[in-house]
């Protein structure tokens, strides 16, 4: 990573628009990946590292390749018994453990994750999210899109689960597509991730969750992200068959949210096989597919796959999870 930290502004700039032109994608997408990598080699080089658990979209997509999309949030789960262990609690209440998470953030892994990257760039707490660090990496692309922001959003937090996970090493694109910036070799960035079966009934239960909202409440933006990811997640068979296989894991995943992540609507009791929805009410359809539009940017697919598409696919995955023992 130290070979392309080294050099000028100007040669940064050229080596990033020559590897997005050969890879056909923006300047803004190579230029964030490679700052999205530095924060997790950082993150899980520093003390927190090993009760770390990278999981969700990026994960899909740098740790397993699973997705074509650029996902440019970095979903972190920190141990619980961890964070209890700065305030000597033992409570695995979600209310507890919210605020005494928001607390060793801010006091402890923020202020060492700034010391790692001050030449880089600076961490700040989110105005939003206390649970958020962002990290506002020192741009050489003067290119500006709505909707990829130049900063880096480090999603913490304990109240979501790490196991079941493994070890496995990420690249930047940069280092893939221009390895002789890094003299031939490619650096390998240590994470812990969640395996993907979990991730895959993860998404599929925030779709299911969606479904069964207030008709009044509107679907939030950047959500299309979710659905399109499962959908890529069901054309790799092997995978597909092993959560199918596993509604074990499903309903670990839906008695975890029920626990740490509880909605005031109901949809715990009908997520499982026979029951189980992926596909929205019609009214909210259209809003679903405007969003879509909108991430196209961060696709890598050269033929796109269309919202029509899209949504009888999961149709039919939702017919497959139904039939599923």
């Amino acid at each position: 990573m130290k070979n392309f930290l080294d050099l000028s502004a100007e040669d940064k700039h050229t080596f990033i628009t020559e590897a997005a032109a050969r890879r056909g994608l923006s300047s803004v997408i190579i230029e964030k990946d490679f700052w999205v990598c530095l924060a997790l080699e950082k993150l899980f080089q520093s003390s927190f590292g090993q009760y770390l658990t990278f999981k969700g979209g990026t994960s899909l997509s740098k740790v397993y390749g699973l997705i074509e999309r650029f996902s440019e949030d970095i979903d972190l789960t920190l141990d619980k018994k961890f964070i209890n262990s700065f305030g000597n609690s033992t409570s695995l209440r979600p209310n507890k453990i919210s605020k005494q998470s928001k607390k060793v953030i801010r006091e402890n892994l923020l202020p060492e994750l700034q010391k790692m990257l001050t030449e880089y760039g600076e961490c700040a707490i989110s105005d939003y999210d206390e649970q958020t660090i962002l990290f506002h990496y020192q741009s050489v692309i003067g290119d500006n899109h709505d909707y990829i922001q130049k900063h880096v959003r480090i999603e913490l937090g304990a109240r979501g689960e790490r196991e079941p996970n493994v070890k496995k090493t990420i690249t930047p694109y940069l280092a893939e597509i221009l390895p002789e910036i890094f003299e031939n070799k490619a650096p390998l960035i240590n994470v812990t991730a969640l395996v993907a079966e979990r991730t895959f009934w993860e998404k599929a239960t925030i779709l299911h969750s969606i479904a069964h909202q207030p008709s009044d409440k509107p679907i939030n933006e950047r959500m299309s992200r979710h659905y399109h990811d499962l959908y890529m997640l069901s054309k790799n068979t092997n995978l597909l068959n092993s959560a199918l296989q596993n509604t074990e894991l499903l309903q670990q995943v839906v008695s975890h949210k029920k626990e740490y992540f509880k909605e005031s609507w109901d949809w715990y009791g009908n997520a499982k096989t026979g029951t189980f929805t992926l596909i929205p009410p019609d009214h909210h359809l259209k809003d679903l597919e405007t969003d879509y539009e909108k991430t196209q940017i961060m696709l890598f697919e050269d033929d796109p796959i269309s919202y029509d598409k899209l949504i009888s696919t999961l149709k039919k995955l939702e017919k497959n999870i139904n039939s599923a023992k």
